[in-house]
């Protein structure tokens, strides 16, 4: 049986407190409208992810980045209360492509204390989406991630190991993997489950992956080690989530246990790497996305010196694949950052 299992419950209740109502006036006036003057940009702070790593180097250090942002114009240079959709400002820093838009706010779908809740934009919100993306791997289909993924390898009908996989990147990306125990050579049956993935949505894709998938591959093990990764299959899912399984021989994985990182070496009795990638080809390829990260951001107006507070942003999937999301308040015009403090 599989040693070890990990749980990542990485946006909780504590981390979603901004889930429901973000930046309610509060009794406190009105915010003002940027100003066809103000400069804006955001300060986009990303702590190393948490998913395991096939690379003890990969990504380990915290990135700060500032990235102006341009807003659009009205005839006669005057801003826009609703802001539309901006341009794509990017930047890539440490093998990691940072992108940021502003758009008017959107309804967003989000797992909170064990349920789903709708947020309906208020007035004056709008919608910050930052992307991250592996700037050195080649185009592909959006990743599925946030989704507890586990398979049980079954023989003749008996179990033979099953198990909990934990969300790693390797040098194919993100994907689920564990070391399971596969103890003699014959034919197996492989289930593999992905539960409902719990990021945000956004309107088009609310009703996304709402269930969860089960697919079942068949595998025959020569009862020789694997000396290469080989594709076990691939079958379409729940709501055309592609679901793939590919196995390796057993590996070591660098991961984040008790508040800090270490190797985990394969148990003595493992035999393979099970890998599984989910996968939505509904959508244009693009390079790999990032997902577990913990991403703050402070909207600065530069004309002004103001600061919007810290604000922590959701994982998200929407139309344009996975990113990162909040609804938010600009800093208004008069350096007053009271009614944007992320409650």
């Amino acid at each position: 049986m599989i040693r070890y299992k990990m749980f990542w419950r990485l946006f909780g209740a504590s981390c979603l407190a901004v889930a429901i109502g973000l930046f309610p006036n509060c009794g406190r006036k009105a915010p003002i409208a940027p100003q066809a003057t103000d400069q804006f940009s955001a300060r986009i702070e990303i702590h190393p992810p948490s998913f395991a790593r096939s690379d003890s180097a990969l990504w380990d250090d915290e990135i700060i980045v500032e990235i102006p942002i341009d807003l659009p114009g009205e005839e006669g240079g005057n801003h826009k209360v609703g802001f539309g959709r901006l341009s794509v400002v990017d930047t890539t820093i440490g093998g990691i492509t940072i992108e940021i838009e502003v758009e008017d706010a959107e309804f967003m779908r989000i797992w909170m204390d064990g349920s789903w809740m709708d947020h309906h934009p208020v007035t004056d919100e709008h919608h910050v989406v930052i992307r991250l993306e592996d700037a050195n791997l080649d185009a592909h289909a959006s990743k599925i991630c946030y989704s507890d993924v586990g398979i049980v390898v079954e023989n003749n009908g008996v179990v033979v190991d099953s198990g909990a996989l934990q969300p790693m990147y390797g040098e194919h990306g993100l994907h689920f993997g564990s070391n399971f125990s596969i103890p003699d050579s014959g034919d197996y049956q492989i289930t593999v489950t992905a539960g409902v993935p719990t990021f945000a949505r956004g309107e088009t894709t609310s009703d996304k992956w709402m269930e969860a998938t089960e697919v079942m591959f068949n595998y025959t093990f020569s009862g020789t080690p694997l000396e290469e990764e080989i594709e076990i299959g691939e079958a379409s899912g729940q709501d055309l989530m592609i679901v793939e399984l590919e196995a390796g021989g057993p590996e070591r994985m660098w991961v984040f246990m008790g508040g800090s990182w270490m190797w985990m070496d394969p148990g003595p009795d493992d035999t393979h790497h099970f890998e599984v990638k989910l996968e939505d080809p509904s959508i244009e390829t693009h390079h790999e996305m990032i997902g577990y990260c913990e991403i703050h951001v402070t909207i600065i107006n530069e004309t002004t010196g103001s600061e919007s507070s810290e604000i922590e942003l959701y994982p998200m999937y929407g139309e344009h694949g996975f990113h990162y999301a909040v609804n938010m308040l600009f800093p208004n015009g008069e350096g007053d950052d009271e009614g944007h403090d992320g409650h």
